[in-house]
């Protein structure tokens, strides 16, 4: 029996991916780890794969690809490492951005070594910009909307 869009695999992330689908915005956050997303990001990000077969979103035209589920939905990027290589972690997520048609409206990558982010005002500036832009990006796509 073929089910589209359902994971064989029983647990939370039929969940998420409900909350994924629902939100307004989607804000993609992640620890620089061997300059790579964490473990548990990649799995979300692998996982999610089922979103392109539910049927939502905008077709590709393809059907190995399915549906791009979050076209059009605002999106960002946080990354936190301590001193350098988020260039594969950001590449991860822009690649997630693009398959499944997330608007990126930008991101944040905070370089604080071992040292608490609060003690760098540079980032929690830089991650307010960032939630300020994916706030006026979500009232424009509402205010088109309800036109």
């Amino acid at each position: 029996m073929e089910q589209k869009g359902v994971c064989i695999k029983d647990d939370d992330m039929k969940g998420l991916i409900g909350k994924l689908l629902s939100a307004k915005a989607i804000v993609l956050g992640s620890p620089n780890y061997y300059y790579d997303v964490s473990g548990l990001m990649k799995n979300m990000i692998d996982r999610s794969i089922s979103t392109s077969y539910l049927g939502v979103g905008e077709y590709t035209g393809m059907e190995w690809h399915g549906w791009r589920p979050f076209v059009d939905k605002a999106g960002g990027i946080v990354i936190c490492q301590a001193a350098f290589g988020a260039e594969k972690a950001l590449e991860t997520f822009k690649c997630f951005a693009e398959y499944s048609g997330l608007n990126l409206i930008g991101e944040v990558i905070a370089s604080a070594g071992n040292q608490p982010v609060n003690d760098f005002p540079e980032y929690i500036e830089k991650a307010h910009k960032l939630g300020m832009k994916i706030r006026e990006e979500v009232i424009r796509k509402e205010t088109k909307t309800s036109r």
